[in-house]
């Protein structure tokens, strides 16, 4: 009887081991699935981001200041273009990172140009440079400008 005891112990132990390691393996199986259906939606997402920014080409090209009148506030109209082949959707304005009030608009066709029309105290933007944004569901562009008076002069300022 002693003896036969002695041989289940070993298989009892092989077993055991068995299913541990069919289970360490399954955990790893589940992991690693798990870990690249998350890469792969990362990777498809980026690459959504970056095929959208090459359909749709947004350019500021210009700015008219009008400076004339009594309020010390500069009429502000910004020039965008969309030189893409896509529409550019929910396009919005921002100057110096502070998003213009009215400044939207839905969609911009391919080719096209567009107008933003603000309001800005000239005090703080006639003869200062600005960081000009816009922004669309696809992409965006950036430029820099220092803004002078289109039309009437920094005294009405």
């Amino acid at each position: 009887m002693i003896q036969n005891r002695k041989g289940i112990t070993p298989i009892i132990s092989v077993i055991l081991l068995l299913m541990m390691t069919i289970a360490i393996a399954g955990l790893a199986y589940t992991w690693l699935q798990r870990m690249q259906t998350s890469v792969q939606t990362t990777s498809e997402n980026a690459s959504e981001t970056i095929l959208g920014g090459m359909k749709v080409h947004l350019s500021i090209d210009g700015y008219f200041a009008n400076c004339s009148g009594t309020t010390h506030n500069v009429t502000l109209t910004v020039y965008v273009k969309n030189g893409g082949t896509h529409i550019a959707k929910n396009l919005q304005l921002y100057i110096d990172d502070a998003l213009q009030s009215g400044a939207s608009q839905t969609g911009l066709a391919a080719g096209n140009r567009t107008t933003f029309n603000t309001t800005l105290p000239c005090s703080g933007y006639i003869n200062k440079t600005h960081v000009f944004k816009v922004t669309s569901d696809e992409t965006s562009a950036e430029r820099t400008l220092t803004l002078r008076c289109s039309v009437g002069s920094e005294s009405n300022c």
